[in-house]
């Protein structure tokens, strides 16, 4: 592996002259011919500070390398941390990760993906703590001849094609919702729950909105949540077609089974719980808290759409994946929510109030 380390990419934050810790950033799979490695990190899910560049070696990068990224000793938190290696004034491939910061010397490795075409825009970021879904033609909704459980909001299976685009890896935690109130970006929400890594529930549409714009994003459509959570193959589950257990989800296997629950007795588990990811390496994609979407609750059309945004207006926002109080069937990739936009935690129908609404953010390439 060849070393970069011995340059400090940045202080993350807080740090003196000379003191901190580190992260060591080991990148795998840089493709030969790459020139420039850019590294971007953001903390908590705020939006990142400035990108680093690092210009290839006269040998070349090598299919692997690895950097340092300096933060003070006393600073806790997630730490999402983005790569993009370019060639010729392209990006070719990009990949992101996560890593707790927990004092003692850590390290990250990321496998970079390719970027296929290569984008050749100048404008390629790949923003930390996001998985990069490439654009492609899918299967929306529930198809009978595989799945005995589709309900009827879910038909017609019609064929979707999205361009490229970003959806967050995780849900949003306690700590970065936290960080959005604290910064006067995000209002307060209806329960308020100790920072943390824990994905943020009691969420309204509102809230969700605000959060992603907070921080440079937007909602996913209905559309994109879906392609991130199953993919091109049509699976049921995130993970493919094996009935869900509660290695691969927080949810409710039966009436007296909890998957997951905390010292407090809370059932929401931390946003890196779980081994059921998406084809794409996105979390908690079923189970844990349902997530806001953009679209208005409507019909599915029987005719195939270009980056649909669903309804022009509504009564209800779709929510989707499921929850910890969701059966095996309602955290099927193709199952569809909605509540009114300003669901209220006083709503004691758990299946209707805010307890168990959370958010994950997206963003155009």
């Amino acid at each position: 592996m060849r070393i970069l380390g011995a340059i400090v990419v940045s202080c993350v934050l807080g740090c003196s002259s000379g003191g901190g810790e580190y992260v060591i950033v080991a990148v795998h799979g840089v493709p030969s011919g790459a020139d420039a490695l850019i590294g971007r990190s953001a903390l908590d899910a705020q939006p990142a500070g400035s990108a680093e560049t690092f210009s290839s070696p006269s040998g070349g990068f090598g299919g692997d390398t690895s950097f340092a990224l300096r933060f003070a000793t006393t600073l806790r938190g997630r730490l999402s941390v983005s790569v993009e290696a370019w060639a010729g004034g392209c990006a070719v491939a990009s990949q992101s990760g996560d890593v707790t910061l927990a004092g003692d010397e850590r390290t990250l490795d990321l496998t970079l993906a390719p970027i296929t075409p290569p984008d050749c825009t100048g404008q390629f970021q790949h923003p930390p703590g996001m998985v990069r879904i490439a654009g492609a033609t899918f299967a929306m909704g529930c198809d009978a001849a595989i799945d005995t459980s589709c309900e009827s909001d879910e038909k017609p299976a019609h064929m979707v094609t999205l361009p490229a685009y970003f959806i967050d890896a995780t849900e949003a935690s306690a700590a970065a919702y936290a960080a959005c109130v604290s910064h006067a970006a995000c209002p307060r929400a209806l329960f308020d729950l100790l920072p943390s890594t824990t994905a943020q529930a009691y969420l309204t549409w509102d809230d969700a909105a605000a959060f992603c714009a907070a921080r440079g994003k937007r909602l996913p459509t209905e559309a994109e949540w879906e392609l991130a959570a199953r993919g091109t193959d049509g699976r049921i589950w995130p993970w493919g077609n094996d009935a869900p257990t509660c290695t691969h989800a927080n949810f409710e296997p039966s009436t007296s089974q909890q998957c997951f629950q905390d010292a407090t007795g809370g059932f929401v588990a931390p946003i890196d719980q779980g081994g059921g990811a998406s084809p794409y390496g996105a979390l908690n994609m079923a189970g844990n808290v349902e997530e806001w979407v953009a679209d208005w609750y409507g019909a599915y059309p029987s005719v195939a759409l270009t980056n649909p945004t669903g309804p022009a207006t509504g009564v209800q926002r779709v929510l989707r994946g499921g929850s910890f109080i969701s059966s095996a069937a309602e955290i099927r990739t193709s199952y569809r929510n909605a509540n009114a936009p300003d669901a209220s935690a006083t709503d004691l129908d758990p299946q209707t109030n805010s307890v168990t609404f959370g958010v994950r953010c997206a963003r155009t390439q």
